[in-house]
């Protein structure tokens, strides 16, 4: 019967990738086909309570392969009468995307996400939840059903009275969640709460007096809080929802010892707890930024429960990158005046392309208003954005092969040492995460925010094992080593230096140092130590005002990168070097 159910997915899915002419090579297909496999296994209830990972990057398939091995289940679903399906999504836009392209039969699935959500009425609604073959919910509405609660206890996530047995979860797992709580935010809490019972109000104003007493490092015991009846929860107007799960959280931290960590002089509350019942693998996890991340290697290694399923790269050969070593973060705004006229220059250089660009949200409208002053009306509308946020969560510019990331996205250090703790739930109480693990979690967290944000473009696309011709430009600094990781984000790329249109340069002395380097690589020069080049241009004053006023110039270091070169301090001397003999190294 499962053979039957396995064999028709499959042609499902040849068929599906037929018609999008999508044609991957046979280990990817193979890999793709483990998908359905694990499924069929799942719905057969001889899969090991272990968690599934496939690590198949952005459109690879898996999700046709979801919805292939759905259809064959739909089509045959009186044999599997006791096979409910569950879909855990981030997002609501999300489940209605999976409901729409998937074409599910109204009476074959429902909707469970927040109270009042007019999705909630699709499909069969909420009074036929019980009764619908497939279950589309959020990852928010698990863990909050859930805690303290064995996942088969939850009815609401039952099919026909029983635990459904074949679990989806899209894109990052971790089996706990990260805290992270800035006690300032509890301000907000104060009127709401105050408004119900004033002991409420005081509880928490003591909470956050004694959060900011503590410096960075130490541990802080939170307090017993009163109790917060469901009929008092229920009397409470929030302002919105996030402040509502915001009480939710710090109710749930009641008593538990928390890490005081600082962001910008202000104390940061950092910890974990659990967010995944014991009893819910087995579950498949479709993560296709899973190669990279090391989450899943901390989880596997500490709890045994992770089964990876077939993996096959994904070649980035037409992907072409081209670096600008040059400070980014959320400074990069601050510099727009250099950054903007070689955005503009690319644009113009190609007037028929579309280009989509990838920035931080609060960037978006300065740098679209900074550009529709340069560009035509007809350049402006070959334009996109995609900002920090949605970069995981749309498909909308998979037509796009031009792609501009003026900065890479990151959060502060103490975030990915609550993102390492949550992935084996190591609270406060447990000890504190090895620098290692941290840091290389933070590495991993980086590049897949990178592999995400890219793959919204046509790279996600796939022509036989590899991606469409496509371009990239990005804005990194040297010193993160995301230029020297590209090839690991995306493998067999090209990666090259932007080809800057200006070079731009305030004062003579860089203009002069800058003029000689291009003279030496014409030599066959690839190596030069930074004073012989000081002292042959006669350049007055120390080592020191040069290295201030010139090596140590973002511009100047702009302009060196244009060209393929960086200036580095070896020991106690500096030298220009070729950025090709810094790689080799």
């Amino acid at each position: 019967m499962y053979l039957v159910l396995n064999q028709k997915a499959q042609d499902n899915l040849i068929n599906a990738f037929a018609q999008y002419n999508h044609t991957p090579s046979p280990d990817q297909l193979n890999a793709v086909i483990d998908i359905q496999s694990t499924l069929t296994l799942m719905s057969s209830g001889m899969a090991t309570p272990k968690y599934y990972l496939s690590a198949l990057d952005p459109g690879m398939g898996k999700t046709t392969a979801i919805l292939a091995w759905l259809g064959a289940l739909i089509e045959r679903r009186e044999a599997y009468d006791n096979q409910g399906v569950m879909i855990a999504l981030d997002r609501l836009e999300e489940i209605e995307r999976y409901i729409d392209d998937g074409r599910i039969p109204q009476d074959c699935y429902s909707v469970l996400v927040g109270e009042g959500e007019i999705l909630n009425d699709r499909g069969l609604g909420v009074k036929g939840r019980n009764n619908a073959l497939i279950l589309y919910t959020t990852k928010s509405q698990i863990r909050k059903r859930c805690q303290n609660r064995n996942f088969n206890d939850v009815k609401a996530f039952h099919y026909n009275g029983q635990p459904r047995k074949v679990k989806i979860w899209d894109e990052s797992f971790s089996i706990g969640k990260e805290i992270i709580l800035n006690p300032y935010d509890f301000g907000r809490l104060f009127t709401p709460l105050n408004n119900v019972s004033s002991v409420l109000s005081d509880a928490v104003r003591q909470v956050v007096d004694e959060i900011i007493a503590h410096k960075n490092g130490d541990t802080y015991l939170m307090p017993e809080l009163p109790s917060f009846s469901d009929d008092l929860q229920h009397e409470v107007v929030w302002e919105s929802t996030k402040d509502k799960e915001l009480a939710e959280l710090l109710w749930a931290l009641s008593c538990q010892l928390v890490s005081i960590r600082m962001n910008k002089n202000r104390q940061v509350v950092v910890d974990c707890v659990p967010s995944i019942p014991d009893d819910f693998a087995p579950c498949l996890i479709l993560d296709a930024s899973a190669r990279l991340k090391a989450t899943y290697a901390l989880q596997a290694d500490k709890r045994n429960d992770i089964i990876r399923l077939r993996e096959s790269k994904k070649s980035y050969r037409n992907l072409e990158v081209q670096v600008w070593a040059k400070a980014s973060g959320r400074q990069i705004i601050k510099h727009m005046d250099t950054v903007l006229p070689e955005v503009i220059a690319l644009i113009t250089d190609r007037p028929t392309d579309r280009f989509l660009i990838i920035l931080h949200k609060d960037h978006k409208e300065p740098v679209s208003k900074a550009l529709s002053k340069q560009l035509s009306t007809a350049e402006q509308e070959q334009v996109s954005y995609c900002t920090w946020g949605r970069h995981t969560a749309t498909n909308e510019f998979s037509d796009i092969a031009n792609i501009i990331m003026l900065s890479p996205f990151q959060f502060p250090d103490y975030a990915y040492e609550a993102t390492t703790r949550a992935a084996t739930v190591m609270t406060t109480a447990n000890g504190k995460p090895d620098k290692e693990n941290v840091s290389s979690v933070k590495r991993s967290e980086i590049l897949s925010n990178i592999l995400q944000a890219v793959n919204r473009g046509k790279p996600r696309k796939s022509e036989g094992d590899t991606c469409p011709p496509c371009r990239l430009w990005l804005i990194t600094h040297p010193n993160t080593g995301i230029a020297t990781d590209l090839p690991i984000i995306f493998p067999w790329c090209t990666v090259k230096p932007w080809k800057l249109k200006t070079v731009h340069l305030a004062t003579k002395k860089q203009r002069s140092t800058f003029a000689h380097i291009q003279v030496l690589i014409k030599q066959g020069v690839s190596l030069v130590l930074a004073a012989t080049v000081r002292d042959h241009l006669e350049i007055k004053g120390s080592a020191n005002n040069y290295t201030r006023d010139v090596l140590n110039q973002a511009a100047f270091i702009d302009a060196l990168a244009s060209i393929g070169w960086r200036c580095m301090k070896i020991g106690r001397d500096y030298v220009f070097r070729d950025q090709k003999m810094v790689e080799a190294i």
